[in-house]
C-alpha cells in the first residue's frame, strides 16, 4: 500500500521515482539564489574575510642566494646563543606514565646545564641535575638516590627521557635546532607556511630538513627533522608560538612559546611550554654544581 501525503496525494519518493517537476519560475528563482550565494562567497574570499591565504604565501623578501646562504644564517644564529635561563612546564614520559610539571633550567656553552624539576604541590625541588661541562650529577630528592657520570646526551635523558646534548638543549630554548655537519643541498619555499626549506646531507649519510622563518629579519626554526642513513627518522623538533624578545645585551631574539622534541626509536616525546626565557646572561660556573652525598644509593639509570 502506498503512503499518502497529508493532502491525499501519493509520496512518489518512497517508490524511488523522480520528484515532481518544478515550474520554470521555480528553477529561475533557485538559480538566481545559487548565483547570489556564489558571488557572495567569492567576494568574501577575495576580501580575506575567511582568514585564508588564498593561493599560498609568496616570499616577502628577495629569494636567498642558495641553501648554504640560509644555513649560514641559522648557524650564525646558533653560535650567537651563549647562555639562557628559563622557567618552563615540561611534559614527558616516565615509564608508561606521562609527567607534567614546572622545571627551572639554565645553561651555557660549551656544556653546562642545570635542571630543577619541582614537586607540583610544595614547589620544592624533586630532582636536581647538573652538567658541569665534563661530568654530571643527578639527585632525586623524592627517592633519595643519586647518579654521576660523564656529561653527554644520556645525562639529560636521566630526567627528561630524551637524548640531547647540553649545548643542543640550549638551542631549543632560543627557538633553533641542532645542525648536522654537512652540506646544504637544496632550497625550496613552503608556500603554505611561508618558510624556507633547507635540505642537508651529512658525511655519514644522515639527512636533515629545516623549515626556517626569515620574515622581517627574524631567524626562527619552525621544524627540524633528522633521518638516518637507513631512512628512519631519528628525531623531529617543532617550535611554535614565537614572540619577540631581547638578550641581556639588548639584541632582539625571536623566542618560541612551545617546543616539542620526539625520538621515535626510543618512543620519547618532550613538550616544553616556555614561560620565561632570558638569553645571553652571565652565568658563573658554580651555578652548575651542588653538594652531593655520595653515600646514598644509586638510582636506576634510564
Amino acid at each position: 500500500m502506498h503512503r499518502k501525503r497529508g493532502d491525499g496525494t501519493f509520496d512518489a519518493s518512497l517508490l524511488g521515482l523522480a520528484p515532481p517537476a518544478r515550474s520554470r519560475y521555480d528553477l529561475r528563482v533557485r538559480l538566481t539564489i545559487a548565483l547570489a550565494v556564489a558571488l557572495a562567497a567569492t567576494s568574501l574570499l577575495g576580501s580575506g574575510g575567511c582568514g585564508c591565504r588564498g593561493g599560498g604565501v609568496k616570499r616577502p623578501y628577495p629569494p636567498p642566494a642558495d641553501a648554504e646562504a640560509v644555513l649560514a644564517k641559522v648557524r650564525e644564529h646558533n653560535d650567537a646563543a651563549q647562555s639562557f635561563r628559563a622557567k618552563s612546564t615540561m611534559d614527558y614520559w616516565v615509564g608508561k606514565d606521562r609527567v607534567k610539571g614546572t622545571v627551572l633550567v639554565q645553561g651555557k656553552r660549551p656544556a653546562f646545564m642545570r635542571f630543577n624539576a619541582l614537586n607540583p604541590g610544595s614547589g620544592n625541588v624533586a630532582v636536581d641535575l647538573a652538567c658541569q661541562n665534563v661530568d654530571f650529577k643527578y639527585l632525586n630528592y623524592n627517592d633519595n638516590c643519586k647518579l654521576v657520570g660523564p656529561c653527554n646526551a644520556d645525562s639529560i635523558a636521566q630526567l627528561l627521557r630524551v637524548r640531547l646534548a647540553p649545548e643542543d638543549f640550549l638551542l631549543l630554548a632560543v627557538g633553533s635546532s641542532p645542525i648536522l655537519p654537512g652540506t646544504a643541498t637544496n632550497l625550496s619555499w613552503d608556500s603554505n607556511g611561508g618558510y624556507e626549506v633547507v635540505d642537508i646531507v651529512a658525511p655519514d649519510g644522515r639527512t636533515q630538513t629545516l623549515k626556517v622563518d626569515l620574515e622581517n629579519g627574524r631567524i626562527a626554526v619552525v621544524q627540524s627533522r633528522v633521518t638516518g642513513a637507513d631512512g628512519k627518522v631519528e628525531w623531529t623538533l617543532t617550535n611554535k608560538d614565537f614572540h619577540d624578545g631581547t638578550s641581556s645585551d639588548g639584541k632582539p631574539w625571536t623566542l618560541p612559546g612551545k617546543t616539542r622534541f620526539q625520538q621515535p626509536a626510543d618512543k620519547s616525546d618532550l613538550i616544553v611550554d616556555w614561560q620565561e626565557v632570558s638569553v645571553n646572561l652571565p652565568l658563573e660556573d658554580n651555578l652548575f654544581d651542588f653538594d652531593l652525598n655520595m653515600g646514598i644509593h644509586d638510582c636506576g639509570s634510564q
